[in-house]
C-alpha cells in the first residue's frame, strides 16, 4: 500500500502515473471544466505530483513570474490572480506618482482616470478587494491610493493628467482641498490620492510613496 512507501518511492511513483493530476492533460478549473492542455505552460518536470513529509500531494497550481506553471500544496500562501474584469488594477507597490505613471505606462496602462460617481465607486471596490490593510491610521500612505489627477495648470482645477476633465463633483475628504505647503519645503499639494473610502485628498505627489491604481487607456 503507499502507507508502506518511503517518501522517495512515493515521488517516484507520482512522476510514473498517467491518467491522474500528474498526467498535463488531466487538469481541470475550479469550476470543474476542462483545462486545454495544448496552451498549458507547464515548467520543467511539473506537474510531478511530489508529496511532502506527511504524504500530501500537490493538487493546485502556481505560476512564476516568467510564466511557467508548477503543481503546488493548497496549504501554502502566495500571490494570487482573479478572472476580474474590472475597469481598475490596483498596484500594493508603493511608488511616488510620477513613478506610479511610468509604471503603468511600461505595463501599457495608463494611471486612472476618475470621471463619474460610478467610476469612484468601482475604483473604491477595487480597492477594498485588493489592497490589503497594514495600517488602521486613516492617513497612512498604505490607504491612500494614486490617481491621474492633478491641478498643476490652474489652482483649484482639478483635471486628469491628459487634461480631460474630471466631469462629476469631487468627493473630498473633509477639509480637503488644503493645498498644504507645511510638510516640505517648497512643496505644495497638487497631486490626488483616494482612500478606501473612495474620499479624495491633494497630496505631495513627489514625497509621498503609496499605492497606485492604472486602467487601460481605452476603457
Amino acid at each position: 500500500s503507499s502507507g508502506s512507501m518511503t517518501l522517495k518511492e512515493m515521488q517516484r511513483a507520482a512522476k510514473k502515473m498517467k491518467g491522474s493530476k500528474s498526467d498535463p492533460a488531466d487538469w481541470a478549473w475550479e469550476d470543474g471544466a476542462a483545462a486545454d492542455p495544448n496552451w498549458m505552460n507547464w515548467d520543467n518536470d511539473q506537474p510531478d505530483q511530489a508529496p511532502d513529509s506527511n504524504l500530501n500531494t500537490q493538487t493546485h497550481v502556481r505560476m512564476y513570474k516568467k510564466g511557467g506553471w508548477d503543481d503546488s500544496f493548497d496549504y501554502k500562501e502566495s500571490p494570487y490572480a482573479c478572472d476580474y474584469q474590472g475597469r481598475y488594477i490596483i498596484v500594493e507597490s508603493k511608488k511616488l506618482v510620477s513613478e506610479a505613471k511610468d509604471a503603468c505606462q511600461a505595463a501599457g496602462l495608463t494611471i486612472a482616470k476618475v470621471r463619474s460617481e460610478e467610476e469612484n465607486e468601482e475604483l473604491r471596490t477595487a480597492i477594498e478587494i485588493f489592497l490589503p490593510v497594514h495600517s488602521n491610521d486613516q492617513w497612512d500612505n498604505s490607504n491612500w491610493v494614486w490617481i491621474g489627477v492633478d491641478d498643476l495648470a490652474e489652482a483649484d482645477n482639478f483635471v486628469h493628467f491628459d487634461g480631460e476633465a474630471v466631469g462629476f463633483p469631487i468627493p473630498w475628504h473633509p477639509g480637503q482641498p488644503d493645498h498644504s505647503h507645511i510638510h516640505f519645503e517648497g512643496a505644495v499639494e497638487h497631486y490626488v490620492a483616494v482612500n478606501r473610502a473612495g474620499l479624495w485628498d491633494d497630496s505631495y505627489g513627489e514625497h509621498h510613496r503609496r499605492p497606485f491604481a492604472c486602467m487601460c487607456a481605452d476603457s
